[in-house]
């Protein structure tokens, strides 16, 4: 049921299938307890509790948060240590719908498991002995309603300890009127051509409630030769939604219809969304080599495999081989090097028919499943160990799926196999492919998370499944225009001007990202950002940045040309640059403290001598190591603005860039060095 930011562009688009709703939904109140206000992806505004509550701490904990498409409202809680947890609210005389919002996010709490309070309301108790892990489990999302009278000009509700200490997330207080209103994203969902055996791309579908009053949704099932993420029964209050994907599979071919069946407390329930899809063509999608890898971050006490559906992915990359030796590290750079899971999908290529025999090495447990078998179990915690399976196998393409989780220790997972006529090795990265047609794009995480109102702030996504051809990305609901695709992996934007705090996303042709936070605050730590501005003096850009004149930075001589600049606002940084002779390299030598840094390197070709291909060609390095080869004009013609990024490491308080002249004169238009 995610991703949260999914549903930005789409909040206001559905089409609703039940009753015009007679009396409209006013929330008093709604309250982000221990936390601070902020709007949510439904247009709903939190404010903080301050005021509100009699005594308590907060604490948060920036994680990812099942059966809700609004994490941030359960990140944080308020508490009480050594008594009652009280709040009072100022409200006008009459009938109320209360909808408390609790969450566990903390794995170290030592109540997470014991902790059971109740909940008065006006002094009667409305809700008995809550256990937020008993039926949430860690880092889930709990809703409880209650329905209450205020008669006194104010709502007294107290959170009553009797193990641990209570807690709450979040506290709406809804006029009480009217019923529950399903609405839906869609009514009907057209499916591409798939090959048998493939998968179709996802489609998401959005549940609304555009009632009255909060309502369960208790039930949805799916017919046919389709699969569902959705987990009910959900509780949705008003004004707010949650989301989920469908998805074509084929096990047989010719035309395939479907039903997604809704059962909820409307009472026009239940409502159904048809699916039509055809498997008799074949489609070309686009291929990559290697697996999909799903990292998950887990609770300490995990001692088996997880159920993957349960979860919602922390960090996503590619995969080649599954050649992972034991390490104390972690896997593909996500922030986890114990109690993490991860699991790999795609294609597993069969060039010969016959027995194969397939080894599966980890530290700790593991599985591995082909064409949806178990093929390969080596569950538990234990060092590394091998187990191995044998399996008939035709020629073509077979699905693989492999689960491994890591403890504590060393964590390692090696797959290898033994062919019909060959000997045992490991699986190599041609052998396995994934199909990123219907693979949505991922941020794992950002670097500058918070920049001022005004824009300007260079931010840099990492993820995967970003698409050098075509990629947005959106700051809330106001589209970057400055953005720089660096491969498939990495973006870097300038954020535009905004206020408070907003999700970027990324949307491709494939989908749209799941959401990273961003803040707008003048007064915020940016990241440390050094510009020159090569060959000219300094100025502010469009932004107000300031650029720094390269005197005693970069060597060479000066040349300017003022003349319109395309592929830019900032003409002025491309109108001036550094050159050299031929027979010189051209060097730039920038004091950073040690550490990791991002580049940017800005050129434009002015020179009419030179616009033409392979007359002004030279490679640049940084820190000793190539990074890039250039000939300004072969890449993007005359007077256009073109930027190289690259990410070096520091290690003796000075970085060396070097651009070493091949056919012509070496140059550069400006320079950005940008911490990590």
């Amino acid at each position: 049921m995610r991703p949260v930011s999914m549903l930005f562009n789409i909040m206001l688009l559905f089409l609703v299938t039940s009753i015009t709703v007679n009396a409209q939904e006013i929330a008093i109140y709604r309250i982000n307890a221990g936390g601070p206000a902020f709007v949510d992806i439904y247009g709903n505004h939190w404010r903080p509790d301050t005021g509100y509550f009699a005594a308590g701490k907060s604490n948060s904990a920036e994680v990812a948060i099942r059966k809700t498409d609004i994490d941030k409202l359960y990140q944080t809680n308020r508490y009480s240590q050594s008594s009652n947890l009280i709040y009072n609210f100022p409200i006008a005389n009459g009938n109320y719908e209360v909808i408390l919002h609790f969450s566990e996010t903390f794995s170290g709490d030592p109540f997470l498991k014991s902790r059971i309070f109740d909940v008065l309301a006006e002094n009667k108790t409305v809700l008995r002995n809550i256990s937020i892990y008993n039926e949430a489990q860690s880092r889930g999302a709990l809703i409880k309603i209650f329905q209450v009278a205020v008669n006194d000009s104010n709502l007294h509700i107290v959170f009553v300890r009797k193990i641990g200490e209570p807690k709450i997330s979040g506290i709406e207080i809804i006029a009480s009127n009217g019923e529950p209103a399903l609405g839906l994203s869609e009514t009907e969902i057209i499916f591409d051509e798939t090959n048998v055996g493939n998968s179709s791309q996802q489609k998401q579908v959005v549940i609304r409630n555009l009632g009255g009053r909060a309502m369960t949704v208790r039930n949805i099932a799916v017919e046919g030769q389709f699969t569902i993420t959705a987990r009910p029964p959900y509780i949705i209050p008003p004004d707010s939604g949650i989301t989920f994907d469908v998805e074509y599979v084929p096990s047989k071919g010719g035309a395939a219809e479907g039903l997604i069946r809704i059962q909820s407390d409307d009472p026009y329930s239940p409502h159904v969304i048809k699916l039509i899809a055809s498997s008799e063509k074949v489609v070309k999608s686009q291929f990559s080599p290697g697996l999909i890898a799903k990292v998950y971050k887990l609770e300490k006490n995990i001692r088996l495999l997880p159920n993957f559906k349960d979860f919602n992915a922390s960090w996503t990359a590619a995969a080649g081989t599954i050649d992972l030796s034991p390490t104390d590290s972690g896997f593909f750079g996500a922030p986890f090097k114990d109690n993490f899971a991860v699991q790999f999908n795609g294609l597993l290529t069969i060039d010969e028919d016959g027995t194969y025999e397939f080894y599966l090495s980890s530290d700790d447990g593991s599985q591995l499943f082909i064409d949806g078998n178990e093929t390969i179990n080596n569950d538990n915690t234990h060092g590394m160990r091998t187990k191995n399976g044998v399996l008939n196998l035709g020629k073509g393409v077979h699905n693989v799926s492999i689960g491994y989780f890591e403890k504590t220790g060393m964590a390692g997972l090696i797959l290898e196999w033994k062919t019909p006529s060959g000997s045992r090795s490991i699986i190599p990265e041609q052998a396995f492919m994934h199909n990123t047609r219907i693979l949505k794009p991922y941020i794992n995480e950002i670097n500058g998370y918070a920049g001022p109102a005004k824009g300007g702030n260079t931010v840099t996504i990492h993820g995967f499944g970003f698409d050098i051809s075509k990629t947005a990305v959106t700051f809330g609901n106001i589209s970057a225009k400055e953005i720089r695709v660096i491969d498939s992996t990495k973006i870097q934007v300038i954020a535009p001007s905004g206020n408070g705090t907003v999700c970027i996303t990324v949307t491709t042709p494939s989908g749209k990202s799941n959401g990273m936070v961003y803040t707008y605050d003048d007064k915020a730590k940016t990241r440390n950002h050094i510009r020159i501005n090569a060959g000219g003096d300094s100025f502010n850009d469009s932004f107000s940045n300031q650029w720094e004149t390269d005197y005693g930075i970069i060597s060479g001589r000066r040349y300017s040309l003022k003349t319109p600049i395309a592929g830019t606002v900032n003409d002025e940084l491309y109108q001036s640059f550094r050159q050299t002779n031929e027979s010189e390299n051209l060097l730039a030598n920038v004091q950073v403290p040690p550490g990791e840094y991002e580049i940017n390197l800005h050129f434009a070709e002015l020179s009419p001598s030179n616009s033409r291909n392979g007359k002004r060609v030279f490679n640049v390095t940084a820190e000793g190591i190539l990074i890039a080869d250039m000939d300004v004009f072969a890449d993007i013609g005359s007077k256009k603005a073109l930027i190289k990024t690259a990410f070096v490491k520091v290690n003796d308080g000075e970085l060396n860039i070097e651009l070493a002249s091949i056919n012509g004169n070496s140059m550069i238009s400006g320079l950005e060095v940008i911490a990590r």
